[in-house]
């Protein structure tokens, strides 16, 4: 099990270009990758508790992932296409899961695993177009600017359209799961769930639908 969660994570890191998923950080786009991650191993079988010990975060903020990214991916383009292209590294790797006793095997696939990933990460930099690294440069200068008490000035920006608006948002609501851990109280985790609430509330003002869906999707 721990093989193929490894595996799975080093592909997620590659296609997102990111260092450490495990890494503590809510900076773009660690939380949007974790759920990727999430997503994936849900739909491979993995129920909520080993993922979250795999991932070092509440199981609370895993089953938020997992409530909201089928929602988050069916919106954002470029997230829906990252999501496209773990799965379809994953395919070509032909990931499977491996017995822990079979020592020589997992170092096999170890190696092989990481030749592949120095090829896919040489083919994903030189891939990368204009468009990308200007998106990717936008969600750094606005990173961690905005909290939970700026939802009705993001929500008036004029230059911003309204994609811009619920991706800051969506941002915001990300960061507010990811301070819960083992430790948390339930009353954080109400504070938290009813702040969510909030902001989903403003979404659903700018995209009613796609706000609708986010709420609905908190009392499954």
């Amino acid at each position: 099990m721990q093989s193929e969660f490894n595996k799975i994570k080093d592909i997620v890191e590659n296609v997102f270009d990111i260092e450490d998923l495990l890494k503590k950080d809510r900076a773009h786009p660690i939380p949007t990758a974790r759920a990727i991650f999430s997503k994936i191993m849900s739909d491979r079988g993995y129920g909520i508790t080993p993922i979250s010990q795999f991932l070092k975060y509440h199981h609370a903020t895993i089953v938020h992932y997992n409530k909201h990214i089928d929602v988050y991916i069916s919106h954002n383009e470029i997230v829906r296409g990252k999501y496209h292209d773990v799965l379809r590294c994953i395919d070509e790797n032909t990931v499977n899961i491996i017995e822990e006793d079979d020592t020589a095997v997992l170092k096999s696939q170890i190696i092989t695993l990481k030749k592949e990933n120095k090829k896919l990460n040489l083919k994903n930099t030189m891939l990368k177009n204009d468009v990308l690294k200007k998106i990717d440069e936008y969600f750094l200068s606005i990173k961690n600017r905005y909290s939970i008490n700026d939802l009705a000035r993001i929500e008036s920006f004029k230059t911003w359209d309204s994609k811009q608006k619920i991706n800051e948002m969506l941002r915001i609501d990300s960061s507010l799961y990811a301070t819960l851990g083992s430790d948390s109280t339930e009353k954080d985790r109400n504070e938290v769930k009813k702040n969510s609430k909030k902001i989903y509330g403003y979404i659903k003002k700018i995209d009613p639908m796609f706000g609708n869906a986010l709420i609905q999707a908190m009392d499954l």
